[in-house]
């Protein structure tokens, strides 16, 4: 994780930073070269999380909110949280019929909407 982006009235919570870097170092280490984009939010009732994948937002056809979001309830564990994070990015990829792979330059032609 490269950055650490504030959102204006949202407070900087040092567990939603640890959580958020470790699915981005996972999602980079499973699928290198994405930009994959985490956010986590625990404010709220529940709290979520978002993923981004900052190749796959980039196309102009492809609707710069299109990702992932995981509640915060469904996360247990450590391991559990490494294994969501690698069902996520395998899933996004695969919704615009990428590899689940290192990013190679390639655009998406096609995209699954869920």
């Amino acid at each position: 994780m490269e950055n650490i982006l504030s959102v204006p009235d949202h407070e900087l919570n040092p567990l939603d930073i640890q959580l958020a870097k470790t699915i981005s170092d996972t999602l980079e280490e499973h699928y290198p070269g994405w930009g994959w984009q985490v956010n986590v939010n625990s404010e709220k009732s529940g709290g979520v999380v978002n993923v981004l994948n900052g190749v796959l937002n980039d196309n102009p056809w492809v609707n710069k909110n299109y990702g992932y979001v995981l509640h915060l309830s469904n996360i247990y564990s450590h391991k559990d949280t490494v294994k969501k994070a690698v069902m996520i990015g395998g899933e996004l990829l695969e919704r615009a019929n990428m590899p689940r792979s290192r990013w190679q330059g390639q655009e998406p032609t096609t995209m699954e909407i869920h």
